[in-house]
């Protein structure tokens, strides 16, 4: 099995998962406010629901963003070692494979390690990023965007 087909076997996977995690962070969220007898447009929701809704839709963005560096770190590798590559072509699929989700769901413990999720207190509007974690959604997201610019600066 090439590696590319390992590749490209990783992000159908992540796109499936992001897919089912964004369905049902939206299922959630409509269930949620049909069952609220109050005006729904009025709807504050607790903690542990805005977790539950974002939760999904951040982690699938995380993962997907990883997973653009790593192709393109695969592709240079079999580029620049061309001669070699196919020798440990296997080992280096299973780097990235593991390296991929290992980044991205570490970055969202990151980033929602001091998220109190038991909080009585009601939010307006459900954020991953909110006055809390400002430092460290930025920290996250401007690692992810100089990865992905590098990636595409080494493959235009």
């Amino acid at each position: 099995m090439d590696m590319t087909e390992n590749d490209t076997k990783s992000s159908n996977m992540l796109m499936k998962l992001k897919i089912a995690n964004i369905i049902f962070a939206h299922t959630y969220v409509l269930v949620t406010y049909r069952k609220t007898s109050a005006d729904q447009c009025e709807y504050m929701a607790h903690s542990w629901e805005c977790f539950m809704m974002r939760t999904p839709i951040t982690l699938s963005l995380l993962l997907n963003a990883i997973s653009i560096p790593t192709i393109v770190i695969e592709r240079a590798i079999a580029t620049y070692f061309s001669s070699r590559y196919e020798k440990f072509s296997k080992s280096i699929a299973v780097i990235l494979v593991i390296a991929q989700p290992t980044i991205g769901i570490g970055s969202f413990l990151f980033l929602v390690s001091d998220f109190k999720l038991f909080d009585s207190e009601k939010v307006v509007y459900c954020s991953t990023a909110n006055d809390g974690n400002a430092s460290k959604s930025s920290m996250i997201f401007g690692f992810y965007m100089i990865i992905d610019f590098i990636s595409a600066l080494t493959f235009p």
